[in-house]
């Protein structure tokens, strides 16, 4: 399998880290199912392009993801992402809540928008046409003057516009909310991704954190009931001021190995 890939400028400024990006980027694409199970990902040739750096530093994080199990190449045949193997038991999600402290005292500020367009290689854009234009609002969340989260939340132009118009500061804490409440569209299912990131520049100084600070960092799709991206978002998430309670269930399955032929 052969994705199209447009080309990505990165900035070269730390290239001792550049691999350790890229294998969470890569990462990303494996866990929110760019790169399909069982499917052939691009050549490194191609990623080279796409990420506009050598060879080595994608061996490097190639080689990061195989030992990491995600993986799993063979000369002459190329590399695919490796079935996941379920377990004999296994604990299903029956619940994540992600608690602010007195939500009452939580206010969200629209700090900037702008119109980007959407890159189709990006697990962030999945659903959005490639090359649409999106409206990308930066958005602060604090509790009594102390920043909380900083989001970068992406939707269809014209929801940007209405969510910009219909915005209610002091009351509105969450943007898909303000959609729903204009256009009766309804987010029906969310798909999130949270790891950690650490606290860099704009980041850290509009957050009022130190740099380096490790951060919760969570990427989510709303998608609404047709299956459709409500909203697409990044949040920098204070880990001193939130808590997140995971409850899990614990299921029996047939053992099946996974793996391609």
């Amino acid at each position: 399998m052969s994705l199209h890939l447009k080309k990505v400028v990165i900035n070269r400024t730390d290239v001792g880290t550049l691999h350790r990006t890229l294998t969470d980027s890569f990462r990303s694409y494996i866990l929110q199912g760019t790169w399909s199970v069982g499917g052939l990902i691009p050549s490194e040739q191609e990623l080279c392009a796409r990420f506009s750096t050598s060879r080595t530093t994608v061996r490097k994080a190639l080689e990061n993801l195989a030992l990491e199990g995600y993986i799993q190449r063979r000369p002459g045949k190329g590399t695919w992402v490796r079935e996941f193997e379920n377990a004999r038991e296994i604990w299903r999600v029956a619940g994540i809540t992600a608690d602010y402290p007195f939500p009452e005292h939580v206010r969200t500020e629209i700090l900037s928008s702008e119109h980007v367009p959407a890159d189709s290689t990006d697990p962030l854009f999945q659903g959005f046409q490639n090359g649409e234009i999106l409206a990308k609002l930066r958005v602060l969340r604090s509790l009594k003057g102390t920043p909380l989260a900083l989001a970068d939340i992406y939707l269809q132009s014209q929801d940007g516009e209405r969510v910009m118009k219909s915005f209610r500061s002091g009351e509105d804490i969450y943007l898909f909310t303000v959609l729903e409440r204009e256009t009766g569209r309804r987010a029906k299912e969310v798909h999130d991704t949270i790891d950690c990131r650490l606290a860099i520049g704009d980041v850290a100084r509009l957050l009022n954190v130190a740099d380096g600070m490790p951060l919760l960092f969570m990427t989510r799709l709303l998608l609404d009931d047709d299956g459709s991206p409500v909203e697409s978002v990044r949040t920098y998430f204070r880990p001193d001021l939130h808590r997140v309670r995971i409850v899990r269930v614990r299921e029996t399955m047939p053992n099946v190995k996974g793996g391609r032929p």
